[in-house]
């Protein structure tokens, strides 16, 4: 291994050799990969100005050690990727999909190591991500496997509709407030997540806010009504018209 790979893991804060450590796992990039031209890539728009790129695989950094690497891919990253494979988009209730059961510790777990690893990442797309004095929270929680209670960095999600069925992109995180809460929108996995991060518990009752019953509501959304999304899709109708 090269010497610049060495370095201290952002996780455990030991000095070691540091892997290249996928920010978002690379199974929610697979389904976007087109390889029809053998290329094995993936469409990447930027839109203003509007600028086309092709993505190999997915984001990563130099961030973690074998050890944490391995910690998180063995006690959270499986289990997500195992139940999306099996369970997802779930039980169609209409304007609502629901998986149950869904364990609430390793399922939440899972999605504070990816707000964390952004937080934690120079990389430029993950640039709206600044955790602060919640990084360190966040650190210790992931190390340690203690999800909290449900109503500490609370998140939701929502599946991505597009003709009747669920559409699937990756964009970078954004930024926001929500009810005197800061908010980063990630968008991965056919979903749209919304994670709240702040000092003050969130206690409001929302329906599809994971809790510890173990089932997670996910309501359906158009994204001809995702501002974020319609940015986007706008961007590229005009490119192409």
């Amino acid at each position: 291994m090269a010497m610049e790979n060495f370095g201290k893991c952002k996780l455990c804060l030991k000095d070691a050799f540091l892997c290249e450590s996928h920010i978002i796992p690379e199974f929610f990039y697979k389904p976007l990969y087109d390889n029809s031209n053998g290329k094995h890539d993936a469409l990447v728009v930027n839109v203003s100005p509007y600028r086309e790129r092709s993505l190999r695989s997915g984001f990563y950094e130099r961030l973690l050690c074998n050890a944490c690497e391995g910690l998180l891919n063995r006690e959270y990253e499986t289990y997500v990727i195992e139940l999306w494979q099996t369970k997802f988009p779930g039980l169609d209730k209409g304007n609502t999909f629901i998986i149950e059961p869904v364990e609430y510790r390793r399922f939440k777990l899972f999605h504070l190591s990816v707000l964390w690893r952004a937080g934690v990442s120079n990389r430029a797309e993950f640039k709206n991500v600044t955790l602060g004095p919640h990084e360190e929270i966040l650190r210790e929680k992931i190390l340690s496997g203690d999800p909290g209670s449900d109503e500490s960095y609370s998140f939701y999600g929502n599946v991505l509709m597009l003709n009747g069925e669920p559409f699937n992109m990756i964009i970078n995180p954004l930024y926001g407030r929500n009810d005197g809460h800061r908010v980063y929108i990630f968008y991965f996995g056919t979903c749209k997540w919304l994670y709240r991060v702040s000092s003050h518990s969130d206690s409001h009752s929302v329906r599809n806010k994971l809790a510890k019953t173990g089932i997670l509501y996910l309501p359906k959304l158009l994204i001809e009504n995702d501002k974020s999304i319609g940015v986007i899709s706008d961007a590229m109708n005009a490119h192409y018209s």
